[in-house]
């Protein structure tokens, strides 16, 4: 069967969009868990004051079939009165980070990479389970990884410092 210039220009944008949101997940994203004592749940969201890029991220979502949600926080994430209205984007629960994560992987690159690698092997592991069970301290140990990974700042890898010249 030929494809037709159209699946070919739809395909073509498809990839473009794709490859876009990633990058924009991995300058303006995170990427974890959000936890209770006793739950575990994965998310996804950025922040961001530009509603442009907001409901563009909104529009590829919904051509993906990803369910999410949007919070309007009025003075940024930190809510300070001095800084701008910004609008989160949310994913949560096990099945909406696995199709977002299984489209947004092969565009990712570093450390948002292995956490979302995690993050997703992490979400099949307990999808696979017959129910619901309680977290337990294997979960409990994707999530200290992945935190891990998500810290802020310069992290040298041991590699790092064995390659440093004396």
């Amino acid at each position: 069967m030929e494809q037709s210039s159209n699946d070919t220009i739809n395909q073509q944008e498809r990839l473009v969009n794709l490859a876009w949101l990633a990058g924009f997940f991995e300058g303006e994203g995170w990427i974890g868990f959000h936890t209770t004592s006793n739950r575990i749940t994965p998310g996804i969201s950025l922040i961001n004051t530009d509603f442009v890029l907001i409901e563009r991220v909104s529009n590829i979502l919904k051509s993906l079939n990803v369910g999410f949600y949007i919070q309007t926080r009025k003075g940024g994430c930190d809510e300070n009165p001095a800084h701008k209205t910004a609008k989160v984007i949310e994913i949560a629960g096990f099945k909406r980070v696995r199709s977002l994560l299984t489209y947004l992987l092969p565009f990712l690159f570093g450390r948002k990479q292995q956490v979302a690698s995690l993050l997703l092997e992490y979400v099949e592991r307990r999808l696979a389970l017959p129910s619901k069970p309680k977290a337990t301290s294997h979960d409990w140990e994707y999530v200290h990884r992945i935190r891990a990974l998500n810290k802020k700042g310069i992290q040298v890898s041991p590699e790092t410092i064995r390659s440093t010249p004396l």
